[in-house]
């Protein structure tokens, strides 16, 4: 009866502060029925101080106005009022019973007996209370007192044990506590003290100043009770209205095979004695209260069990870190709040299966988990329990940081793990960060990173990620800016938010492109302009085979191969966002993983044309610079076609593992690497123009020198030459430079959202085929559109000559019979189209 009634107060204390100090009144009763049966009191007899305890003694009154039973005081002020007693044994209580008041100036006498609760506050102070049966840190904590008080019942009431035995020594260096317990080594010599159960949590308790653990007490309470063992809850059956709910087991509830009663609703957020759940099944809300009081006051009023629901939409692990009777289970605020609406007085029915046994071993900064390689994750901030290392020299290298651990814990994983974080080489792959950047990058007034402005919602929690890795998601990528502190002006905080829209989160869109009309440009108007490429190089295959002459030329052969291969690039881009996978919900895009690649393959295929331009300047140097013949060049002809068609190939095979969403289409994803032939292509084409324009200047200054005594009119070669490579190298530029200079920025970490400059370099790119026509046509529509009108106007200037003359020379036929005729002198000046050796089509000649 006496160890019953111990735990009934200790666990009533816990929960009701008056309570348990009535019940230790009870105790006291109980512990000596003899003595206080046979001590009476009466007005004219008044009780003494009890000689077991010395504490004060007042009479009951019991038996009547004038007589009664001698009882022990209780230290509360609410104590006499509460006890039941009549007028003269309440009078009599508070006349005898005086409370002390206490402070941390003004502490409580007889050390070991009393302490000070604090209930007026840390800084305020309190009333004194008798330690009573309070043995251990864990009765104090039980007690719901304040911190302060907490601490000072520890301090003061830890070492008063159960009897006289109990004073001498429970444990020592040489004989210590059986399995569970750890000795507390708090007696005088350091190496002696008393045995103690573990408390939960013992990676805080046993550093925690409110414990009184001595060094050795903490470091004997930390190697007993690091590890903790617990069964996880098994499978949960929940019915009730008929249907059947999802839940989850308190992690340290009892299993139960089938328990059913009425679905009773404990509002307040807690079971109180305004509530009676004799044999049903209550429904508490979380909040305010730990799962193990909500629990117990459904138990303490007849509960046969308990169903917690969440009051926010996050999933939590809830555990009781308690004992309890009956079974708990818990469920979602949606589920919690249908069933407050429509099931309440509806039979409930909950079967809870015994789960597996789990172990944890706890830490913090005073208490490292064992072993070289295991980490503290630090999930309760100062504390948290050991994980193991995995091998983080492969794809899980970032498991230390997408796994939720907070910022110290991810930082001691990275320590002692060997791990960073570090991500593929690719355009819009996050870049490196060391584990000293993790939350310490910040400058004074910078702001933090927020992945979701607005807050992830719950339906986008599990979608993919996949430029974070495999199997990240976008609670996992939220929780990664949210834990780590990472700078809004990183770059990897503004690649994360173009890609935010895959989590229903509002921010600047892929490329920029935060609204609708935005993202369909970006796939309409590359498209349109890639049609108009295919159509020019198009015609520009069929107006060169559709002549003997010009198929025969290399030129013409030469424009060919790279309008063939221009088709090839036109045509998939303008398939833009197709092929692009769908779960990447680009705008228009439809395809999967295999379309994807197959349109970066062909887009890559595509680019041989520009290195087909290449071919077309060297061709231009041999005709104009060394004066090569058609017969004698084509001798090389073979290299002209099958260097660009291997270097293009070779990349674009070796580019299938990296083709990937670019936003525009998909393209090779690598950093740097794929454009490197395209820059090499680029700086060839320019240095041949270049020398090819500038040894034709220096061969028409020379000739200058000795034409008709430096008079004459300037040839026209140069500037034909000129402007004709101007065009040839406005083409090339126009068409590469922009998109190059986007995938550089790309690699770099910039213009992830520079959406006017991405839309500009997208369509720029996708215009070879008409530029090619544009230079192509160029000599025959400059013959057709201003040399026709200069003839016409020629030729009517030349008819009124001819009739001014023969006028002329009717009026001066006499003397003009005496002067000798003069050979007609042919002053006609070459053109440069004459020069290159046209003599019908302008187009003909490069």
């Amino acid at each position: 009866s006496f160890y019953f009634i111990y735990v009934l107060m200790m666990k009533c204390s816990a929960r009701n502060h008056t309570n348990g100090l009535f019940l230790q009144l009870l105790l006291l009763l109980v512990a000596s029925p003899g003595r206080i049966v046979a001590e009476e009191c009466s007005g004219s007899n008044p009780c003494a101080t009890d000689p077991t305890n010395e504490r004060p003694q007042f009479c009951n009154f019991d038996n009547g106005p004038d007589d009664g039973y001698c009882e022990s005081c209780a230290d509360h002020p609410d104590a006499c009022a509460s006890f039941g007693l009549p007028d003269a044994g309440t009078s009599d209580c508070e006349a005898q019973c005086t409370v002390r008041e206490c402070s941390e100036d003004g502490p409580c006498s007889a050390a070991g007996e009393y302490f000070c609760n604090f209930d007026n506050g840390a800084g305020v102070g309190g009333f004194c209370e008798f330690c009573g049966w309070l043995v251990s840190s864990e009765d104090c904590s039980l007690q719901g007192l304040p911190e302060a008080g907490a601490a000072s019942c520890i301090a003061s009431c830890e070492v008063f044990g159960f009897g006289e035995e109990e004073e001498e020594p429970l444990c020592s260096t040489l004989e210590p506590c059986q399995d569970g317990l750890f000795c507390d080594f708090s007696l005088d010599d350091g190496a002696t003290g008393h045995c103690w159960e573990c408390e939960w949590h013992p990676h805080e308790f046993c550093f925690s100043e409110s414990s009184g653990l001595s060094d050795a007490g903490a470091a004997s309470c930390a190697a007993t009770c690091v590890t903790q063992c617990h069964d996880e809850p098994g499978a949960v059956g929940f019915y009730t209205a008929g249907k059947e709910y999802d839940a989850v087991g308190l992690v340290g509830s009892p299993p139960v095979s089938g328990v059913s009663g009425p679905l009773i609703h404990c509002p307040g957020l807690l079971c109180g004695d305004d509530v009676d759940t004799t044999g049903g099944v209550c429904l508490i809300e979380r909040g305010d209260h730990t799962f193990l009081v909500k629990v117990q006051s459904c138990e303490d009023r007849g509960g046969v069990a308990a169903v917690i629901f969440n009051n926010v939409l996050d999933e939590i692990t809830p555990s009781l870190y308690g004992e309890t009777i009956i079974s708990s289970i818990f469920i979602t605020k949606e589920n919690g709040l249908l069933l407050l609406e429509n099931a309440t007085g509806s039979t409930a029915s909950i079967s809870l299966e015994q789960g597996e046994e789990v172990c944890t071993t706890g830490c913090s900064d005073l208490l490292p988990c064992p072993g070289e390689r295991a980490f503290c994750n630090f999930d309760f901030e100062t504390h948290g329990t050991c994980e193991e290392c995995i091998d983080y020299g492969s794809e899980a290298a970032n498991d230390c940081f997408f796994q939720g651990i907070p910022l110290r814990g991810a930082q001691e994983c990275a320590s002692i793990c060997g791990s960073r974080l570090t991500f593929p080489e690719c355009k819009f792959c996050p870049t490196d960060l060391s584990n000293a950047q993790l939350g310490s990058g910040l400058q004074e007034g910078e702001d933090v990173c927020e992945f979701c402005p607005g807050g992830l919602q719950k339906e986008y929690e599990n979608q993919e990620v996949s430029m974070f890795g495999e199997g990240v998601d976008c609670f996992l990528v939220d929780e990664f800016y949210h834990n780590y502190q990472i700078s809004k002006s990183e770059p990897n905080c503004k690649l994360a938010q173009t890609v935010n829209y895959l989590c229903g989160c509002e921010g600047i869109g892929y490329g920029g492109a935060n609204t609708k009309s935005k993202q369909a440009a970006l796939a309409w108007l590359p498209r349109a302009t890639a049609i108009l490429s295919f159509v020019c190089s198009a015609f520009i295959i069929v107006d060169v085979m559709r002549e003997k002459k010009r198929r025969q030329k290399l030129f013409g052969q030469l424009m060919v191969g790279l309008s063939i291969f221009d088709l090839i690039g036109s045509a998939s881009y303008a398939l833009t966002s197709l092929p692009l996978p769908r779960e990447d919900y680009i705008f228009g895009s439809l395809g999967n993983e295999a379309s994807c690649t197959a349109q970066g393959f062909f887009i890559q295929v595509g680019t041989i044309s520009s290195y087909m331009n290449v071919s077309l300047a060297v061709y231009y140097l041999l005709i104009i610079k060394y004066s090569w013949s058609e017969h004698r060049i084509k001798k090389w002809r073979v290299w002209l076609f099958s260097c660009p068609i291997l270097v293009g190939a070779a990349f674009a095979f070796a580019g299938i593992p990296f083709y990937d969403n670019t936003i525009l289409w998909c393209n090779n994803s690598s950093s740097y690497w794929s454009e490197i032939p395209l820059c090499i292509a680029i700086f060839l084409a320019t240095c041949i123009m270049s020398s090819v324009c500038f040894d034709v200047y220096k061969s028409e200054k020379r000739s200058n020198r000795w034409r008709q005594g430096g008079t004459a009119p300037r040839s026209s070669l140069s500037k034909a030459v000129f402007w004709q490579s101007f065009w040839f190298t406005f083409a090339f530029y126009i068409t590469w430079v922009p998109y190059l200079s986007l995938q550089f920025m790309w690699a770099s970490g910039k213009a992830y959202s520079n959406y006017g400059f991405i839309l500009f370099a997208g369509t720029a790119c996708t215009m070879q085929g008409f530029w090619n026509f544009f230079v192509y046509m160029r000599p025959r529509t400059q013959r057709a559109n201003f040399l026709s009108p200069i003839r016409s106007k020629l030729s009517g200037a030349t008819s009124v000559f001819r009739s001014i003359r023969s006028s002329t020379r009717a009026r001066s036929s006499a003397r003009a019979s005496s002067i000798p005729p003069v050979p007609p002198s042919d002053g006609r000046i070459e053109t440069a189209t004459e020069l290159a050796g046209s003599t019908k089509n302008t187009a003909e000649v490069p």
